[in-house]
């Protein structure tokens, strides 16, 4: 594609299909190896609930307050949050943390959920933790994370729109996720209709075996059969 930010029709397509049917059709198109490309179970969906999130990421570092140490203040976090090309935005925050402190403070609650949802993000994934679950449902950003806590301790921005590691994922500003309750996927850009095109493949193929094992006059035998291709 000539643009880096993909037409919302093809956005809202996708947002119609579960993540591990998008890893499924993005692996029929060899772009990249089976172990790449999502993210492992450091992180969990909090609010499974709320469905897919489609977004383009706007990534940001963060650790524990450090008087020695200089990062962006939280007002330029967030002009960068609300300039970022593209919407939806999904905000990846890495916990880097001292070894101590990993995750054991928490950056998103409430309040900041509410701001997140104003500057048009739908989705946080971090390896940090987050808070007020009982109330982040009714503000509709859906989260990813390490863990839950009930403490913010206290947290400082290290770096903004800079590529980010979390749970086994390296993700770079602008990078298009899929997310729901199965994790979070990496999509390339530049194929998202080969991607739709090879979702409506993976569907019918799946149907078709589906229909074939769910037939009252299967056997072990015929499974064995089916599953070899015959």
């Amino acid at each position: 594609m000539a643009s880096d930010v993909v037409e919302e029709r093809l956005l809202r397509k996708l947002a119609e299909v579960d993540t591990p049917t998008v890893s499924n059709a993005i692996e029929t198109l060899g772009v990249r190896g089976r172990w790449e490309g999502f993210m492992n179970r450091e992180v969990r969906c909090m609010f499974p609930e709320m469905g897919v999130r489609v977004g383009y990421a706007v990534t940001v570092a963060f650790s524990e307050h450090r008087e020695d140490v200089k990062g962006p203040s939280m007002g330029e976090v967030w002009a960068a949050v609300a300039s970022a090309r593209g919407r939806p935005k999904v905000l990846v925050a890495q916990d880097v943390s001292s070894p101590e402190y990993f995750c054991l403070g928490c950056w998103f609650g409430e309040v900041y959920s509410w701001t997140l949802r104003g500057l048009g993000v739908v989705c946080v994934v971090t390896d940090g933790g987050v808070r007020d679950l009982d109330r982040i449902p009714e503000i509709g950003v859906q989260y990813f994370a390490g863990g839950v806590t009930a403490s913010h301790g206290r947290i400082m921005p290290r770096a903004v729109n800079v590529p980010v590691t979390v749970a086994g994922l390296t993700v770079k500003p602008g990078d298009l996720l899929h997310t729901d309750r199965h994790g979070v996927v990496l999509v390339p850009k530049d194929r998202v209709p080969e991607v739709l095109e090879a979702v409506q493949g993976v569907l019918r193929r799946e149907g078709t075996l589906i229909e074939r094992l769910r037939a009252p006059d299967v056997t072990p035998e015929k499974v064995v059969q089916i599953l070899r291709g015959g």
